[in-house]
């Protein structure tokens, strides 16, 4: 919706009046249906029938690296392994009454900004997923006909 007459959206939601009872901001863009999919298939819910095969960039293993890495893997695969956390980030209010200890949320990727330095600080989960797609392929009725 397009902004009306001269309303502003002020930047820098930390430092707004009131934002100091607002610990941090939780952000996901990866819970999806195509998720819930992968943790059922994982659970050993669905069909065997049903393929998935998961490609995307995801953090790099090397912690002084700022490129991404692509990935690409079966969530049939024993060693596939998938958590709820490993799409979610923690945004820490630097000027928070309350603040978050990180070590409260140990699956999440947080990252904090010290205004004295200018500095933001991320802690980040390994196994943290920036995008990705998943193929779901099914076997047709004619497929499984002899």
């Amino acid at each position: 919706m397009p902004l009306q007459g001269n309303k502003e959206i002020p930047s820098y939601f930390f430092k707004q009046e009131n934002s100091k009872y607002v610990s941090a901001i939780l952000f996901s863009n990866a819970a999806t249906i195509t998720t819930f999919n992968r943790m059922g298939k994982l659970a050993g819910l669905g069909s065997s029938r049903v393929k998935m095969l998961r490609q995307g960039m995801k953090a790099h293993p090397e912690p002084s690296s700022f490129s991404a890495m692509p990935f690409v893997c079966d969530v049939d695969d024993e060693n596939y392994e998938e958590a709820w956390g490993d799409g979610v980030v923690m945004y820490h209010n630097p000027f928070a009454l309350y603040p978050v200890d990180p070590d409260m949320f140990p699956d999440i990727s947080h990252i904090i900004y010290d205004p004295n330095t200018d500095d933001f600080m991320a802690i980040p989960n390994p196994n943290e997923v920036f995008s990705s797609t998943t193929m779901v392929i099914t076997e047709t009725k004619e497929d499984t006909e002899e």
